[in-house]
């Protein structure tokens, strides 16, 4: 007899009645408009361990939301532990349950806690950031963030002008050396 290896996909693999280690757990972010502290921005479950991984699936990757960048302690090439020092990612209950428990709990929790950028099972929070708007706000987010970049540009355009006319002096006075000479 051959024991035949299960391929899944996450929770949707799993026997509902074999118990799991899994993980509920909430990510706060900063108010966009505001800049104030959203502490129920995203909550989610998992089974993966360390349940540090699914939070940089969720900030960092090709798959990330465009509420990442509000986070605190996030940081385009940042990792996990300074988001968590900064009280970006918590968790809300782990221990082992069964994965049908895990998804009553994660959908109590949406329920309850009312958060700003979760869709599923939160339509009639008035707060809820839908995601079209979510990412608007993080196009206009990245606009901003590129305004420091056009100054810089703009001050390497002016230095390099300023070797230029450096430059053309310098061969200025090397042609009037060599007449003189």
């Amino acid at each position: 007899m051959s024991i035949r290896k299960r391929r899944g996909r996450g929770l949707k693999s799993w026997n509902f009645w074999t118990p799991i280690r899994g993980t509920v757990y909430r990510i706060t972010a900063l108010n966009p408009s505001t800049g104030g502290r959203t502490w129920r921005a995203y909550f989610g479950k998992t089974a993966q361990d360390p349940w540090t991984k699914r939070i940089e699936e969720h900030l960092w990757g090709p798959d990330a939301k465009d509420w990442a960048d509000t986070v605190p302690g996030w940081r385009p090439r940042g990792n996990i532990h300074e988001v968590i020092a900064a009280r970006g990612a918590r968790i809300v209950v782990r221990f082992w349950m069964v994965p049908l428990i895990l998804t009553v709990l994660e959908r109590a929790v949406i329920v309850w806690g009312r958060p700003v950028y979760n869709d599923r099972d939160n339509r009639r929070n008035p707060r809820r950031v839908t995601i079209s708007e979510a990412k608007r706000q993080r196009r206009s987010r990245d606009v901003q963030r590129a305004v420091p970049l056009v100054g810089a540009v703009a001050r390497w355009f002016r230095l390099l002008r300023q070797l230029a006319v450096l430059a053309v002096l310098c061969t200025l006075i090397g042609v009037a050396l060599t007449a003189v000479l």
